[in-house]
């Protein structure tokens, strides 16, 4: 037994990480408590919480094969029934660990603490990510998020010690993270971006063993890709200024993450498209000048492998949706975070710079948390989500949107006669 190692786990510092991670998922939990009183919604809800048990693993839900995420919710039902408190609670506490691998992860990529805190703190509380914790449809999000982290934590310690047996556990973690949702096929090109940052020698092993990965995780995605493989193709020359627009309104949101709504239409403006392309030659640019720097290459290519599968060259209703960005921000989350460490450290010995920073700090993580409660409160019940659909996207859909909002008034009315009658004694 090595005595060092024993008390570095219990020295000072180690405790103050704990305690730090410990108050982060707890400031997150509470952010998130609006969620503990959401019903189920009628966007989709009914249709995967409906889906067959008995066939899970060999059929799909709305032409999606998630047979993982739908086992989880076979499983509350049989001991729960359908309690909307339990899905969401569930929602909750499997987001809280995602955010507890990203602060490890974070730390395994050699952020100090507290930018890995930050970094984990960022994620956790990001108003974007409300879509994939409190909608119970996009569990698929959180238990792909858990084993996705868990698979690039697990080749990091492949890396680090050239032990086969955690590229194994790195296989079998992603075949799992795929059967939640088919985003994880983006997981060999994630690997692949791990290998570059951390300089792994090439060589034909290396790749080799991304293309093994690949063959277990591809034909399971493929399987979601035919059954919505039928979409119209554009115009000619359309497609890349719609592929280009994606890419930039994703980011976009992320740094100014208001309104959030379920869908969103295409620009009104077709000069939108041309900044959005002027904007994506734009990052580029600083990518190509900023190449030295390890860490911003790796948030946009992160960004880009994980988004790269969902960018769309065809118009249709969700073209982009919020929960898409919920892993595919991890990358940009480990970087905004080491950019608020340097201008803490750069700070600290100005005096009144140094209270500054901080203030802005916690003003900004206060004010994202707002509105992370507030968004919460817009998946409440059917009512809430199209009421704040339509008052922000009233020309995207507003068919749809008007039919769901009667479709919600004409469920509360019934839920209502039903309690009626219960309390009268009938």
């Amino acid at each position: 037994m090595n005595i060092k190692n024993s008390f570095d786990e219990y020295s000072y510092p180690a405790v103050c990480e704990r305690i730090t991670s410990f108050f982060i998922l707890l400031l997150i939990f509470i952010t998130y408590l609006p969620c503990l009183r959401a019903s189920f919604v009628n966007w989709d809800d009914e249709v995967h919480l409906s889906a067959s048990h008995s066939q899970m693993w060999t059929s799909t839900v709305n032409n999606t094969y998630i047979p993982l995420t739908t086992s989880t919710w076979a499983i509350e039902h049989y001991f729960f029934g359908y309690n909307p408190f339990v899905f969401h609670l569930d929602n909750i506490l499997l987001h809280l660990f995602v955010t507890a691998l990203v602060i490890v992860f974070s730390q395994r990529m050699g952020l100090t603490p507290l930018a890995a805190a930050l970094a984990g703190l960022l994620f956790g509380i990001h108003p974007m990510h409300v879509e994939s914790v409190a909608w119970v449809t996009e569990r698929k999000d959180v238990l792909y998020g858990t084993f996705y982290m868990s698979a690039l934590l697990m080749y990091l310690n492949y890396i680090d010690t050239n032990r086969r047996k955690y590229f194994w556990f790195t296989m079998a973690l992603g075949v799992l993270s795929i059967c939640a949702k088919p985003m994880a096929v983006s997981l060999p090109l994630s690997l692949l971006v791990l290998d570059w940052f951390r300089q792994h020698k090439m060589s034909i092993r290396l790749i080799f063993d991304k293309l093994l990965c690949a063959s277990f995780l591809v034909p399971i995605a493929f399987v979601t890709y035919f059954l919505n493989s039928h979409i119209v193709e554009p115009a000619m020359g359309q497609g890349f200024f719609i592929w280009a627009w994606c890419f930039v309104f994703y980011l976009y949101k992320f740094f100014y993450p208001w309104p959030l709504i379920l869908f969103y239409g295409l620009p009104a403006s077709g000069t939108i498209f041309y900044l959005a392309t002027v904007a994506l030659i734009g990052l580029l640019t600083v990518g190509f000048v900023f190449r030295r720097n390890r860490l911003l290459i790796f948030a946009l290519a992160f960004y880009f492998v994980n988004i790269f599968f969902l960018l769309r060259f065809q118009p249709f209703l969700s073209l982009v949706s919020d929960r898409m960005m919920y892993l595919p921000s991890v990358g940009i989350c480990i970087f905004l975070a080491v950019a608020v460490e340097k201008i803490l450290i750069w700070a600290r010995p100005k005096g009144w710079e140094a209270s500054f920073s901080k203030v802005v700090l916690g003003l900004g993580i206060a004010v994202m948390a707002a509105m992370t409660w507030r968004q919460c409160e817009v998946w409440e019940s059917s009512e809430t989500l199209w009421r704040h659909q339509l008052k922000y996207d009233s020309g995207t859909a507003t068919r749809l949107i008007d039919s769901k909002l009667t479709e919600s008034y004409l469920e509360a009315i019934d839920s209502s006669r039903a309690d009626s009658f219960l309390r009268r004694g009938w």
